[in-house]
């Protein structure tokens, strides 16, 4: 019985964690990704485009060194059965997904 509240209090502050991380990262890549999607027309759009630009290698190296802990701790949620909201379970299992298609879609609007 001990040990079942060990464990849950554990993945209890473990969700805390990382949940609001995560959801700092996805917000921020949906941002970049609208803002690297736009059509670049005219001066604007460029300069918008060069700052998410600047903003993703700014974020790169943090972002990477982040993404495997929080899906590590999701997945041990997961794995010992413990409460998890299926919307986070959900931006876990896309989140790496995203960054590297925002970093992709960087290299384009980059050449």
């Amino acid at each position: 019985v001990e040990a079942k509240g060990w464990k849950s209090l554990y993945g209890s502050l473990a969700n805390r964690k990382y949940k609001n991380r995560m959801k700092e990262i996805f917000e921020l890549v949906e941002e970049l990704g609208k803002k690297l999607g736009r059509p670049i027309n005219d001066l604007d759009d460029v300069r918008d485009s060069m700052a998410a630009l600047a903003k993703i290698r700014s974020k790169e190296i943090e972002i990477d060194m982040v993404i495997g802990p929080i899906e590590d701790s999701y997945a041990m949620l997961n794995k010992y059965e413990l409460p998890l909201l299926k919307e986070e379970a959900e931006i876990v299992d896309t989140l790496r997904y995203a960054w590297e298609k925002v970093l992709t879609l960087g290299s384009q609007v980059q050449s």
